[in-house]
């Protein structure tokens, strides 16, 4: 997002404190952090480094990227930080800490139940395979 907001002039301008971003410029600014966000997730589910996982619930990866951009940025950018970069970089410290613990206390359970989904995808793929068979 930092990128982002840095090929924007305009909010260049307004993170030296000299104005309040547009419309326009948040547009654009999503629109670029969402892009640069998406690329790199389909990059590395594309390049075998290991598979992403991701509870889409149906939903395609773009909407879910461009939701996920839209809290970051109006939340927590606009919101929380005031427009500042380097407010923003502060809470992302402390959010950090935060899923640091979240993952710590819930990580055991969501890989036990991803290990049975995949035992049970794997089941349902060899029951298919061996009724083909027959």
């Amino acid at each position: 997002m930092r990128r982002a907001q840095q090929a924007i002039p305009e909010m260049r301008v307004a993170a030296l404190g000299k104005s309040n971003p547009t419309p326009e410029s948040i547009t654009e600014l999503k629109r670029l952090t969402a892009g640069t966000l998406l690329k790199g997730l389909e990059r590395r589910n594309d390049s075998g480094r290991g598979d992403i996982f991701i509870r889409s619930r149906g939903y395609a990866l773009g909407q879910l990227t461009g939701e996920f951009v839209d809290i970051l940025v109006d939340e927590l950018y606009l919101g929380r930080a005031g427009g500042s970069m380097a407010r923003l970089l502060r809470l992302e410290n402390q959010l950090a800490d935060g899923i640091y613990y979240y993952t710590d206390r819930n990580l055991p359970q969501v890989w036990e139940v991803f290990k049975q989904e995949k035992a049970a995808r794997e089941a349902a793929a060899q029951s298919s395979q061996s009724n083909k068979g027959e």
